[in-house]
């Protein structure tokens, strides 16, 4: 899983147990306000491409964001994840 920014989940995670971390930290961070609200799906045999927007509440303030999530498929399976969000600078300001 590819995270971009300048965060606490920012990077690279390898392995289904460090991305389920990184995405437990998101709800820790957030205080389970991290909202997610799928707008479309679409795939092919070898890609995936989910489009939604995140809200969330941290230390007082509202924050917002559209996100596009990448996935690259082999075997049937989710080989690679590139997570791609339309206003960074909002994102890197709700984990920092």
């Amino acid at each position: 899983m590819h995270a971009p920014g300048k965060n606490q989940l920012s990077g690279t995670r390898k392995g289904m147990a460090e991305a389920g971390a990184n995405l437990a930290k998101m709800d820790s961070l957030t205080g389970g306000t991290m909202k997610r609200e799928l707008h479309d799906i679409t795939s092919s045999d070898t890609h995936a491409v989910v489009l939604a927007r995140i809200t969330a509440q941290r230390g007082g303030k509202s924050f917002s964001y559209n996100s596009a999530v990448l996935l690259d498929i082999r075997d049937g399976k989710v080989a690679e994840q590139w997570m791609l969000n339309d206003d960074q600078e909002t994102v890197d300001q709700l984990f920092a």
